[in-house]
């Protein structure tokens, strides 16, 4: 059963300090559910690539198809030529990865 997400978890998404944005990741993945997928979505969009490929490598046992979709749509975005080839690399480990668990 999903953990019902703390106020101060939503406040930490925005912290400047990286390792704080890092440390609410696992929080977000042990807790569950379509609200912290909504949060797990915003992370993979972060201006740090960082966590996004943090991100990225946490959901990859996930179910939850607001994650997948995500995930998927992140393959097609204009920016995709933007990404590093370690974000793309992960990117597309975790398309697979997500894919297999659905087949």
């Amino acid at each position: 059963m999903p953990k019902e997400i703390h106020p101060i978890i939503k406040q930490l998404l925005s912290s400047q300090d990286i390792q704080i944005r890092e440390h609410v990741i696992g929080y977000l993945v042990q807790a569950g559910g379509d609200e912290a997928a909504r949060m797990l979505v915003t992370l993979m969009e972060d201006t740090h690539s960082g966590i996004r490929i943090k991100t990225l490598l946490a959901v990859e046992e996930l179910r939850n198809p607001i994650i997948i979709d995500k995930v998927t749509a992140l393959c097609f975005t204009d920016d995709i030529n933007g990404k590093s080839p370690d974000e793309l690399e992960r990117l597309f480990r975790t398309v697979g990865k997500l894919a297999g668990q659905n087949a």
